[in-house]
């Protein structure tokens, strides 16, 4: 066999190099997936999407939160020591060491918007002065200063109960209770304007009815009678005031009936009581209700607090 010159072999090695790096280059190129172009959209369509997310976000901000889940969330919030006390514009009273939370003077919405409508004797809103009220019931304990005879036992199923409400109280005796104290019942403007604050609700805590925020008729609340004052802290009015739905209805100083020409029963004015007891249902615990009672009766889910005001 003839062999090449040198020069022939090195022309042919470089020609099939060539071609070797040539199908490479290919192959690769095949294999690689294309370069997909960014899209590009316009400056109105952006600012639509944004727009469109914020509104979504808004809502979520805005949606109710069910009552079981407000539960939850307050469960893990642990309360202040002093029992909330340090953010309630709060006074301490000399004579029966009850504390009182300032009620702001303002417009207030008394009884509700549907009454106004069909009872043109019902006030819808009014103008309230400064005052004070008691944020709890006036317990056992507190009474007894006033009247050291006073058993609570008879209505209370033969227990004692100190940090209960005085029940069974009349109208009367809580007219002296009062008095004797500095203070006076309040009326049932100042009643509803501080279990209902400055905005339209049916119960304290709000327009809706829910369970486990007073001591209401049953023993799902956990109390099948009254219950130690400040019981029920999540149902606490906007002005912080305990139990003014449930635990014991509560006598105020104006008397039941038209506004101006109360009806007399059996010789006496019937006087009225708010905000229903422990054996009431929930829509007698409503702040608009109106309930009649003799002024001279002792009930055992009857009590009341009282207001002061500057001298």
């Amino acid at each position: 066999m003839e062999r090449g010159s040198p020069k022939r072999i090195r022309n042919a090695l470089k020609t099939i190099l060539t071609l070797l790096l040539a199908s490479l280059f290919l192959w690769s190129c095949a294999s690689s997936p294309p370069k997909s172009k960014k899209k590009r959209y316009s400056r109105a369509y952006i600012l639509k999407k944004r727009a469109e997310i914020e509104r979504q976000r808004k809502a979520q901000r805005e949606e109710p939160v069910a009552a079981h889940q407000v539960d939850k969330l307050s469960q893990r919030l642990k309360p202040p020591s002093d029992g909330g006390l340090a953010s309630l514009p709060t006074r301490i009273h000399e004579a029966d060491r009850s504390v009182l939370v300032r009620i702001e003077g303002g417009r207030y919405l008394i009884g509700s918007l549907e009454s106004a409508a069909r009872d043109s004797a019902q006030i819808a809103f009014t103008h309230m002065s400064e005052f004070y009220m008691d944020r709890a019931e006036i317990t056992v304990e507190q009474y007894r200063r006033f009247d050291a005879k006073y058993d609570e036992k008879p209505f209370n199923d033969g227990q004692a109960c100190p940090s209960c409400p005085a029940m069974g109280v009349s109208w009367l005796k809580a007219q002296s209770y009062c008095r004797w104290a500095g203070k006076r019942l309040p009326t049932e403007l100042e009643w509803e304007a501080a279990a209902r604050g400055k905005d339209n609700r049916n119960w304290p805590w709000g327009l809706v009815y829910q369970e486990g925020r007073a001591n209401l008729h049953g023993e799902s609340d956990g109390y099948a009678g009254p219950a130690p004052v400040g019981s029920f802290p999540s149902g606490a009015s906007p002005s912080g005031l305990w139990d003014m739905a449930g635990n014991v209805w509560e006598w105020v100083a104006s008397p039941y009936g038209p506004r101006l020409s109360p009806e007399r029963e059996g010789g006496l004015t019937p006087q009225m009581v708010k905000g229903g007891g422990w054996s009431s249902n929930a829509e007698s615990s409503k702040i608009s209700n109106r309930n009649a009672v003799r002024p001279d009766i002792r009930n055992p889910s009857i009590g009341f607090r009282c207001v002061w005001t500057e001298p």
